[in-house]
This record gives structure tokens, C-alpha cells and sequence, in this order.
């Protein structure tokens, strides 16, 4: 039986639905042009402010030439690899949620995502979050409640748990001295990711209209995802497992430019370049967490001009890894849900074109 397209005006839009106004789910997340105007002048600014600071470490840089390609190549599917998990976190998140999705489906938004902060620091969750809308019908709060809870607090519980341990592991004999303030750092991190999980967000009554609808269905799919252990225990252990799989990636690039550094202080600098990209203010960290891997050169064992050729060639390949699959993910799934009808957008049901008249 075929679905027959409603026209827009055949049922009122849902709470977060598109508006009056035409605009389309998950466009009110995204920043206006005055906005990402003025986020690239500060971005730009902290950048040049970076690149002047860190001029003197560039004594290094001559060593990317001779990078082999097959570690380039290794470097490349470490990186996809490191966005694998963060995916299944989505997917798994989302299930509990009552919204399913494929694996393949979830990695390609994952670089979407990613994608879209190469553009505009934040910006990257906008496309996925109008794709779920569109493809799915899954409301964006949602999709924003996955983004904060597990994907994001857990994840940086997670970092701070990990950050905390490589420093342990620096004690272990042969290895290098721990740093105080990247332990200090760490431990911080834990206590405030860990205070939002245990009080309780306020439930009841948030007065009427879209806005109040989106918080309650926000608060709702927070306190649910909240609720189930199962959920919150798998997704800090994938996001661990994410964790060493981005050390590892900084450990090849290290081996890339020949410096042998051991696996303990490549995953101190990792864990520390991640946290800086969670407070940055620039386009996927872009400076930020070079200067984090160039502040962890002691406690991976090498020169700061080491670790800036080394977080420097994983920058070139992450970017390269981003924009080659950003663009894919966007042909094979934005680009097609934009396209869907507007019954579509409002229910999450794709319609199947009516069978051909019998002759």
C-alpha cells in the first residue's frame, strides 16, 4: 500500500519539527553567518597568536618528508578506526532510545560530524542532527541529549579515568616522571564530569510552547539514558577502547618521523590533546592540540619539536581522512534525506512510490 505524500499543511508540526518560519530541523543549532563571523575572527586570532608562540619549535618540521606512505596509509586507518567507536556510542545511545540505526550508517555521521567542525568549530553536529530528523524522525533532543550524555560528559569521564591512569603508568620503572598538572588536570575533569551523573536533573512542568516541549523531551531522554547502567558501562568502555586507539595513532606518528616513544607517555599526550579539543575554540582543535602534544613532550620521552612534527602529521592525515569521508557521508545520506518529503520529515517514514498503473 503506498504511503501518499501529505502536504505541509495537512498536520501542524511537532514540538521540534519544522517550524512556521520553514526552517528545517537542526537549523537552530547551527550558528547564523554573524556567528560564524565572528567565531572565525577569534578562531583566527587565537591560531595566529599559537603559530607566532610556537615558532621556535619548528625545527622539526623537515622530518615530514621522509614519512613513508605505507605508515601515512597506517596513520589513515588508525584514524577511521578511532571514529568506529565513537559511532557504536551513537548507535548504542540512540537504541536505548528507541531509534536504530546501522553501523555503517552511524560511522559515516560520525564523519560528517567531523566534517562539519573542520568548518566550524561546533557546528558539526548540525547535519547529522537534521539527517536523524529527516531519515528517522528522531527528535532533536533526542539526538542533543546523546551528543551531551554519552558522547560527550562520558567521554570526557572517560579521558580524565584514562589521563589518570597513563600517569600511573609513567611510574613504572624506565619510564618517564609524571606531570603534576596534567595529573591535576586529569583528576579535575573526573570530579566535574562525574558530579552532572549523580545529581538529578529536575523533572515535572516546563511551562508550554516548542521551547518547553524540546527541554522536557531533552530531560526525559536524559534521565532514561541515565537510568540504564548497561548503556552508561558500555559506552565508557568503547570510549576507552576509542582512547587507545587514538594513543596508537599518535604512536605511529611518532614512529613515522623516527622517534621511539613509549605507548605510556604517547597516551598521556593523546588524552591531553583530546581534552584540549574539548575546550578550543578553533575549527577540530586546530592549534590547540598541537600546543597539548608539544606540552606533553616530557612525558612522552621526546623534544617539543618532536611532538609538534608528530601532532602536526597527524593533524595533515586526520584532515585528509576527515574531508575525504565528510564528503562520502554527505553524497550517500544528507544530501538523500534533504530530498525526503515532508511526510517523511514529520513522521520518519519514507514513502514508496505508488506501483506502476496495470496495463
Amino acid at each position: 500500500m503506498a504511503i501518499v505524500p501529505v502536504p505541509p499543511t495537512a498536520a501542524p508540526p511537532a514540538p521540534d519539527a519544522p517550524g512556521s518560519d520553514g526552517a528545517l530541523p537542526g537549523m537552530a543549532a547551527l550558528p547564523r553567518r554573524r556567528k560564524w563571523l565572528l567565531r572565525a575572527v577569534v578562531a583566527g586570532a587565537v591560531l595566529g597568536a599559537l603559530v607566532v608562540a610556537g615558532r621556535r619549535f619548528y625545527s622539526e618540521l623537515h622530518r615530514l618528508r621522509d614519512v613513508p606512505a605505507s605508515l601515512i596509509a597506517l596513520i589513515f586507518l588508525l584514524w577511521m578506526a578511532s571514529r568506529y567507536p565513537a559511532a557504536e556510542v551513537m548507535r548504542i545511545s540512540l537504541r536505548a532510545l528507541g531509534h536504530r540505526i546501522g553501523r555503517y550508517e552511524a560511522f559515516m555521521l560520525q564523519m560528517v560530524q567531523s566534517y562539519g567542525n573542520v568548518l566550524v568549530p561546533r557546528a558539526g553536529i548540525g547535519m547529522p542532527a537534521l539527517y536523524m530528523k529527516l531519515r528517522h524522525g528522531t527528535p532533536i533532543a533526542d539526538f542533543g541529549a546523546v551528543q551531551i550524555l554519552p558522547m560527550t560528559l562520558l567521554q570526557v569521564f572517560t579521558l580524565g579515568l584514562t589521563g589518570l591512569a597513563a600517569q600511573a603508568a609513567l611510574l613504572a620503572p624506565g619510564g618517564q616522571k609524571p606531570d603534576r598538572t596534567m595529573a591535576t588536570v586529569f583528576a579535575a575533569v573526573v570530579v566535574a564530569c562525574a558530579a552532572p551523573l549523580v545529581l538529578p536533573l529536575p523533572a515535572g512542568r516546563f511551562g508550554h510552547g516548542r521551547v518547553a516541549a524540546f527541554i522536557a523531551r531533552l530531560v526525559g531522554a536524559w534521565q532514561k539514558l541515565g537510568r540504564s547502567r548497561a548503556v552508561l558501562v558500555r559506552c565508557v568502555a568503547t570510549h576507552g577502547v576509542m582512547m587507545l586507539i587514538r594513543a596508537l595513532r599518535l604512536f605511529v606518528c611518532f614512529y613515522a618521523i623516527g622517534e621511539r616513544v613509549p605507548y605510556s607517555g604517547a597516551l598521556a599526550a593523546s588524552l591531553l590533546a583530546d581534552l584540549a579539543f574539548v575546550f578550543s575554540i578553533t575549527p577540530s582543535g586546530l592549534g590547540f592540540r598541537e600546543a597539548a602534544v608539544v606540552y606533553a613532550a616530557p612525558a612522552v620521552g621526546a623534544s617539543r619539536e618532536v611532538a609538534l612534527a608528530a601532532g602536526v602529521l597527524d593533524r595533515l592525515v586526520g584532515t585528509a581522512c576527515n574531508i575525504i569521508l565528510g564528503q562520502i557521508g554527505i553524497l550517500q545520506f544528507i544530501r538523500p534525506a534533504l530530498r525526503l518529503p515532508v511526510s517523511a520529515t514529520v513522521t520518519g517514514i519514507t514513502p514508496t512510490p505508488a506501483p506502476p498503473p496495470a496495463r
